[in-house]
């Protein structure tokens, strides 16, 4: 079992104070950003998930890299922050209300200060977040807030957005925050159904009866969670795909956690939506 139990909370309450990060070493030359504009991408715990689960070949900072990039395919450049914090949800859920507070505080904070407008997350669970739980500890937020699907979609029935062709067949993992909480589900399938030579094989359950990863606020990851992931992992390869995407790291993370105790004639790949319709667009 891959043990990370405590260092992301205490991580998280770090950032509630005034800790200095470096949370933009991750940006390439060939991104385009800008200091003010109408969009902020809110790039969530991304940096941190890439050294904690590095023994799993996680590499979430290419979730954001390529969240960027699609951006600017769609005519967009966004704001990134270095002052940017953790969502917090992981401390909300596991009942450190203060410091989820004080994250939410200096997140809004930190938002109103850019003067962005519509703030957008490749993290189900930061979206969530914002969306459910701050407007709940406070306050009404003073911008909107979607998921990078919700955006693409709308660029590419606009015709802003197109892609290259990326043959293959991958199937779609619904992650709870997004599709239950939120109920999101089909932007997501209309950014794969733009791909052209892409076929997406959905599960035998899907959108809001897919099966969920198995683990929460990182503090469960015991012989239920491992028993549900099996299951999902199954459900995935029984449409004869080779990759599961998913639009939440956390999810990626988990899933991919239990492939490693998995025979290679079980194991799917397992990676984000977002890093994958990367490659249609070099």
């Amino acid at each position: 079992v891959y043990a990370h139990d405590g260092i992301l909370q205490e991580v998280m309450r770090i950032q509630a104070m005034n800790a200095h990060q470096d949370r933009t070493g991750w940006i390439e030359e060939d991104m385009l950003l800008s200091r003010d504009g109408e969009y902020l991408y809110f790039v969530g715990c991304l940096p941190y998930f890439d050294l904690v689960f590095a023994g799993l070949g996680v590499k979430a900072l290419d979730i954001a890299r390529n969240a960027v990039r699609l951006l600017n395919r769609a005519g967009i450049a966004p704001i990134v922050s270095d002052e940017e914090r953790c969502c917090g949800a992981d401390l909300l859920l596991a009942g450190d209300v203060d410091s989820f507070r004080k994250l939410a505080e200096r997140n809004v904070r930190m938002i109103e200060a850019s003067g962005a407008k519509k703030v957008v997350f490749t993290c189900a669970e930061c979206y969530n977040a914002f969306e459910n739980d701050y407007p709940a500890h406070v306050g009404k937020l003073p911008f909107e807030t979607l998921h990078l699907t919700e955006l693409l979609a709308e660029q590419i029935q606009a015709g802003n957005l197109t892609f290259d062709p990326l043959p293959g067949r991958v199937t779609y993992h619904d992650p709870c925050r997004l599709v239950r909480y939120l109920h999101v589900h089909e932007p997501p399938r209309a950014v794969l159904a733009a791909v052209p030579e892409l076929e997406l094989s959905e599960m035998e359950n899907n959108r809001e009866r897919s099966i969920c990863c198995g683990s929460t606020a990182w503090i469960n990851c015991g012989g239920c969670a491992k028993a549900i992931q099996t299951e999902k992992l199954e459900q995935a390869r029984q449409t004869g795909a080779r990759v599961l995407l998913t639009t939440c790291p956390k999810c990626q993370i988990h899933l991919k956690c239990t492939c490693q105790h998995l025979d290679e004639d079980e194991m799917v790949e397992v990676t984000d939506l977002t890093s994958w319709i990367g490659n249609a667009i070099t």
